[in-house]
């Protein structure tokens, strides 16, 4: 037998051999020391929304895991994590679950654990659900799903979360938990509330000797009011669950989505380029609201709503156009195209135009802008215009589809304009 090709083998058995040998000794993944990771709430139904809190990241962008099915990215400012609220699965109910965040392919942190319970608003023979008043009144929420409300700016909100004892015997004691948002700041409660120094903050609430049905004081409700941070525009993400002494397992009511930032209601038609930032699909499976941050802007999007185009806060993808239609401050129709232009840009009608204050509103939103902007350019209210955007602040008009924009240099009617071409 020719040598060459017996050395040949042995060669080639070798290598198979390392190569198998490396994949055995290959760590599935390993933990990153400092990175450490909490959930809250930790427990709800599928499709109900969770926040994963964390600390001592290296990276500036991680990947979040349920149970290993990837639910989408979270970023990190100063080794936090922010932006990472994200909705529940459809996975299978009273069982736990494990949450976990890697920022990289072979680096996760530790898990946290998150229990999933039965879609339902009955815990027993008791049912919990949720209104919600604002200056305008109270509104409620359908069982089960979702709305949302405007709220002006500043203003306080008054959550009545309702619970209602259906059986024919009391209910010896009923803990009630709401958990506020980072943007909320608590007012007051009812009698029996406290509110934990833990950021977010939470609102339990003990009831005792809830009468049985249909005595008098077996429906009733605990009300939290709240306030949000100065400086504060978005949507307020609320829901309150219950458990109840001697049951297993927790009733959580509807969940609100209070947008905040003023009463007029966003223009149809209005356009915003920019980078997308935070986004959480809504879901007509579980009838849930789902918020949405472009261009610093931040709007609720109901649960049918038609989105022409996947929509990501991966980098670079997540540099789009959205066209807006909305009917009750929730978007309906989301038209999603790249930004060719790179730049931040909003279009729509000129609802607002105060050279006093420096502000412009664009379809009902309002931005700070340039005094040049404001005083120093032709512009109609009532007109559609496109309006550069840096640092959140209106710096120039444009005119057109914004696809590349430039300074036009020279007198006459374009003088302080942007072109865009």
């Amino acid at each position: 037998m020719d040598r060459s090709w017996v050395a040949g083998i042995r060669i080639m058995c070798l290598a198979l051999f390392i190569a198998v040998a490396g994949q055995t000794l290959q760590p599935a993944h390993t933990f990153a020391a400092g990175e450490a990771i909490t959930v809250t709430p930790n427990s709800g139904t599928v499709g109900s929304l969770f926040t994963v809190n964390g600390s001592g990241f290296a990276t500036s962008l991680v990947s979040v895991y349920f149970n290993g099915t990837f639910l989408g990215n979270a970023g990190v400012s100063g080794g936090n994590l922010v932006n990472a609220t994200f909705q529940v699965p459809n996975v299978a109910a009273n069982q736990m679950y494990s949450v976990a965040v890697a920022s990289g392919p072979l680096n996760f942190s530790q898990s946290a654990n998150y229990t999933v319970v039965a879609s339902t608003t009955s815990l027993g023979n008791f049912g919990l659900s949720k209104f919600v008043q604002t200056s305008s009144g109270f509104t409620s929420c359908p069982n089960g799903g979702g709305c949302t409300i405007q709220n002006s700016a500043g203003a306080t909100e008054t959550y009545a979360v309702q619970y209602q004892n259906t059986a024919n015997a009391a209910i010896a004691q009923l803990t009630i938990t709401d958990t506020l948002q980072a943007g909320q700041t608590l007012v007051n409660a009812s009698a029996g509330c406290t509110a934990s120094a833990t950021s977010p903050m939470v609102v339990t609430c003990t009831v005792s000797n809830v009468p049985a049905s249909p005595q008098n004081g077996s429906t009733n409700s605990v009300l939290i009011t709240t306030r949000p941070a100065a400086g504060f525009a978005g949507v307020m993400t609320n829901q309150a669950c219950a458990t109840e002494l001697g049951f297993v397992g927790q009733a959580c009511s509807n969940t609100t989505y209070l947008t905040v930032g003023g009463t007029a209601a966003v223009g149809t038609g209005t356009q915003i380029c920019g980078l997308v930032t935070f986004y959480t699909p809504p879901s007509l499976f579980t009838n849930s609201y789902g918020p949405i941050t472009i261009g610093g802007q931040t709007f609720t999007i109901a649960p049918n709503a038609q989105i022409s185009s996947t929509i990501t806060i991966q980098p670079p993808a997540n540099n789009v156009c959205i066209t807006f239609t909305f009917v009750n401050q929730a978007a309906t129709v989301l038209t999603v195209t790249p930004n060719l232009a790179t730049s931040n840009v909003v279009c729509g009608i000129l609802t607002l135009l105060s050279p006093s204050t420096s502000t412009i509103a664009v379809g009902n939103i309002s931005y700070p802008a340039l005094g040049s902007v404001t005083s120093g350019t032709l512009l109609v209210l009532g007109q559609s215009y496109c309006f550069l955007i840096q640092n959140n602040t209106i710096v120039g008009v444009l005119t057109g589809v914004p696809t590349e924009a430039h300074a036009v240099a020279g007198a006459g009617y374009h003088r302080g304009l942007m072109i865009a071409e």
